[in-house]
């Protein structure tokens, strides 16, 4: 049977688990296939990501090099998945450091393997980095929830797990991921993005999918393919699984191993021969299976890659059905031909405008739409988007163009509380120099002014007064003035004789005080102090090129007895020092030994301080959570960090924050207006966290 009807074939209802047992047991080229056909658009995606396109194929193969060979040493037969997304990473980082030239057994920080502020062009390959680099138990409950989209329930009844050890391990793979792509230099608006929408498998082209069952085959028939650039990496990888286990004191016997001509007597790096890629059966006729196409939603974004895509369009939905229940109380309906958006990211400008077609009489309605955002991912993520929907789901509520200063303020109203307080000091400062527009003029302006700033920081000025003074009447409000006009319109709603009267009371509104918007603003902290059993980061550049004795770029844990250690410079005592005071000692014991040079010092790991979530959701217990406090969290990041609350309408959330105060024993129960922080862009009670409160959340029917 050829290899191509394998895979054509290879449909079987078997488990993992059997499928498993079956090549163990006889070496069952349809077993294998089959795995092959299940888990390869994972494991290619990774490879597509970690490598270039040239290198991702020999990955590929090689991953499946690896299971072949240790099939049996797989250690829960019911995460094949898991399991092969965490060799395909070792895979890959071993084929970059042999490119690279460094050494294979040392490893490279993660700092170095991508720069402070990733580029949008590298998400991808950071974060399926991070997600290989997974703990195995919460990978494999993140492969399938996050990755192949089942249940819970699904999922724990595959994994053999309960269904609330599942929700636990999916929530921790979460907050461990979005914490581990912040470290890598990726904003928290674009982390949260992109765990949210950690994308889908990658289809594999039919003719790879086939040379590797064949590559196996040919490989334990002990062919060619023993000698084959896949070969050698499985080889590499499978090597340094070996010397882990036998580190750990742990006896091994090298069944699959010594296919690969491993010997165990000699632990020396082995050395790996330049070797021409071997030539292995390639099934002639097969074209490569396109990529799937993008998931059609209400969204169909496109010019970005297809991570930036995926996230955007994960985003945008998040955001039709957040200010869909808050202006029209439902999510954004559905358009034929889909919402389009445009994506272009730029780091130098920001942009964004969406064009609507509309019908007339009788079938008024959206007919097409198309949104173009111009900018960081950051920003479009933050503000940008959340402006075009709200224009969106205005759109489709009225089904005609609306006037400018209603239509801009709104949006603006659906942007984070920061951005609007910038507008709200700008109202000011026109009002002051005189640039406002007159509402009888504004009200019913249908076109853009020449001086749109004023416009868009008077329609949101407008607009926040109308929605603090009863936030029901204001669409009445739109809908009313298409057909009576704004005058009789004010009066029948908010009471007003006309827009004169209205003008009067906004301004007597905007002049008090207690009206100012301010964004949540962070208290100063006092300095970070360094304590057991932080990891430090200390960098090193000489001031003459000589070689010395400490790294140019290292990490060190603070010992139990407040020191760490600089080698053949001895210790230097750090504990209740700051970062300044901590870098003053490390260049005070370096001068000791005429070593000159600059030395920065940073916090690698926050492990002394910490902050605890503790949940208690519909009667499951309560779940705790300890998370690293560097004096930057709030309440929201914290709840960002465990996947968000319940989207359950009907479920009551209360969210509080506990706090020790000084010189006391009791308590301080800080409330937090969830509603407010997260619907109305209040965010007073949007805590700064201190090192050892608690975010308590309950929620209940």
């Amino acid at each position: 049977m050829t290899v191509l009807r394998l895979l054509r074939i290879a449909r079987s209802p078997d488990t993992d688990a059997e499928l498993l047992a079956r090549f163990v047991a006889s070496r069952d080229e349809m077993a294998f296939a089959e795995l092959v056909h299940r888990h390869g658009p994972l494991v290619y995606r990774v490879c597509r990501r970690m490598l270039d396109t040239s290198r991702a194929d020999d990955a590929f193969q090689a991953t499946f090099l690896v299971l072949a060979t240790r099939a049996d040493r797989v250690r829960k037969a019911t995460s094949v998945g898991s399991w092969l997304v965490g060799v395909a990473g070792r895979v890959a980082r071993q084929m970059r450091r042999r490119a690279s030239g460094s050494p294979a057994r040392r490893p490279v920080p993660r700092e170095q393997e991508a720069a402070r502020h990733v580029e949008a062009a590298d998400l991808g390959r950071v974060l399926d980095e991070e997600f290989t680099r997974l703990p195995d138990h919460l990978r494999a409950v993140a492969v399938e929830c996050l990755v192949n989209e089942k249940t819970q329930a699904d999922a724990a009844k595959m994994l053999g797990e309960s269904e609330r050890t599942v929700r636990r391990r999916v929530a921790q793979a979460k907050a461990l991921l979005r914490e581990r792509l912040e470290r890598r230099g990726v904003v928290p608006a674009v982390a949260g993005g992109l765990v949210s929408s950690i994308g889908t498998a990658t289809a594999v082209p039919l003719p790879l999918a086939a040379n590797t069952v064949a590559v196996v085959s040919d490989f334990l028939a002990g062919g060619a393919a023993v000698a084959s650039v896949p070969a050698i990496l499985a080889k590499g990888v499978a090597m340094s699984g070996v010397r882990k286990t036998l580190a750990a004191g742990v006896a091994v016997v090298a069944v699959g191993l010594s296919a690969l001509g491993i010997g165990l007597a000699d632990d020396k790096p082995q050395t790996v021969p330049t070797i021409p890629p071997t030539k292995v059966p390639v099934v002639a006729g097969v074209k490569a299976s396109p990529l799937p196409p993008q998931p059609v939603g209400a969204f169909v974004v496109s010019g970005g890659d297809e991570l930036v895509n995926r996230v955007i369009q994960r985003e945008a939905e998040h955001q039709a059905r957040v200010l869909g229940e808050k202006w029209i109380g439902k999510p954004l309906p559905a358009l034929i031909g889909n919402w389009k958006i445009l994506v272009k990211i730029d780091m130098t400008k920001t942009t964004g405008a969406t064009t609507f077609t509309f019908g007339t009489q009788p079938k008024r309605g959206v007919l097409s739409s198309e949104t173009q955002l111009t900018g960081s991912l950051e920003q479009i993520l933050r503000v940008q988007l959340p402006h075009e929907v709200a224009h969106c789901v205005l759109a489709a509520h009225f089904g005609r163009p609306l006037p400018r200063w209603i239509d801009e303020g709104i949006a603006i109203l659906s942007e984070p509380a920061k951005d609007q307080a910038d507008h709200d000091r700008k109202a000011r400062e026109f009002a002051n120099a005189g640039r406002l527009i007159q509402l009888k003029k504004l009200l019913p302006m249908t076109e853009y002014p020449r001086d749109m700033a004023v416009l868009f920081t008077q329609g949101h000025s407008v607009a926040r007064f109308l929605h603090a003074r009863d936030p029901k009447q204001l669409l009445p409000l739109i809908e009313a003035s298409f057909a009576d006009g704004w005058d009789k319109a004010l009066t029948a709603t908010y009471g007003f004789k006309d827009a004169a009267a209205l003008e009067e009371a906004w301004l007597a509104w905007l002049k008090q005080p207690g009206n100012v918007l301010t964004a949540a603003a962070k208290p100063m902290l006092a300095d970070y102090k360094i304590e057991p059993p932080d990891i430090l980061r200390i960098r090193f550049k000489p001031k003459v090129d000589d070689k010395y004795l400490i790294p140019a770029d290292a990490e060190y844990m603070v010992r139990p007895d407040g020191t760490i250690s600089l080698g053949a410079y001895g210790t230097v005592a750090v504990t209740g020092m700051t970062l300044s005071e901590a870098t003053d000692a490390v260049q005070k014991v370096l001068k000791k030994y005429r070593v000159e040079g600059d030395v920065s010092v940073d916090v690698r790991a926050f492990n002394s301080k910490c902050y605890y979530i503790i949940t208690d959701f519909a009667g499951n217990g309560e779940q705790v959570q300890r998370l690293p406090a560097t004096g930057n969290e709030t309440v929201l990041d914290a709840i960002a960090k465990i996947g968000g609350l319940s989207k359950d309408s009907k479920v009551k959330v209360w969210v509080a924050v506990a706090r020790r105060t000084l010189n006391t024993d009791k308590d301080q129960i800080l409330p937090v207006d969830w509603k407010g922080v997260t619907s109305n862009g209040d965010t007073k009670t949007n805590y700064q966290l201190l090192p050892g409160d608690r975010v308590y959340i309950k929620a209940e029917k």
